[in-house]
């Protein structure tokens, strides 16, 4: 698969790229759940290194959403289509420009947007529903415009790799935009689409400065793991 590096910015900082699992331990009940981003759905950061870089472990509220459309209609972007699995993101970047998202559900752009998660529960379904449908051409469409895929969120609701198995099965060429380390889980299922349609998973790093890092994307993997991921990603 084609895997691509967005928007680094280079410091003359090592890191550490050693790898050590974290098991899940979240509590989710159907409504909405508390868990903290880092501890839970990212297989790949480890909760003692969160403590040592001094990462605030924030709860934050997780609601089930039914949805009506899946595919997204984009204007004035290289893709014309899009998915978003969640809204809202966990990953609490300070800077992203879809936190004004949130004033559609009459939520705020700052704490809301990366405390309150809405997940797109029935979405693989109705994205096969779409995709079922005579007009769709089997355009390329991109997973994580507006959220990130692999937020921690994802370790449980598992909807990104559901929507990743229909795209696969109606052979449509696909591509991820994600800092989450998380989708090197699913990597079996991505090089199984990028052989069948294609497939391209974009890593933003904007930085390897930790504390840069630490003030910009506080609820983010590392970036060393992060390029950590993608160097496996690109040998799958």
């Amino acid at each position: 698969m084609h895997v691509l590096l967005n928007q680094c910015l280079y410091s003359n900082q090592t890191t550490d790229l050693t790898d050590d699992r974290l098991s899940r331990q979240s509590r989710l009940s159907r409504s909405s759940a508390y868990l903290s981003p880092h501890r839970t759905a990212d297989n790949y950061t480890r909760t003692e290194d969160l403590v040592s870089w001094g990462i605030g472990m924030a709860r934050v509220e997780y609601r089930e959403l039914q949805c009506k459309s899946v595919l997204n209609r984009v204007h004035g972007m290289p893709f014309k289509w899009s998915i978003n699995p969640y809204r809202g993101c966990a990953h609490s970047c300070h800077y992203c420009y879809a936190r004004g998202t949130h004033t559609y559900l009459d939520l705020g752009t700052g704490d809301d947007f990366s405390g309150i998660i809405f997940a797109k529960v029935n979405a693989p379904q109705v994205l096969r529903a779409e995709l079922r449908r005579p007009s769709w051409r089997q355009e390329a469409v991109s997973i994580g415009s507006a959220t990130d895929p692999y937020q921690p969120a994802e370790g449980h609701f598992r909807i990104t790799r559901s929507i990743l198995e229909a795209l696969y099965d109606h052979a449509n060429p696909t591509s991820i935009v994600t800092k989450g380390t998380l989708v090197l889980r699913d990597r079996d299922l991505l090089a199984a689409l990028n052989l069948r349609a294609g497939c391209t998973v974009c890593f933003s790093v904007p930085t390897i400065d930790t504390a840069i890092w630490r003030a910009s994307e506080p609820g983010t993997a590392p970036p060393a793991k992060r390029l950590w991921v993608m160097e496996q990603l690109a040998a799958a």
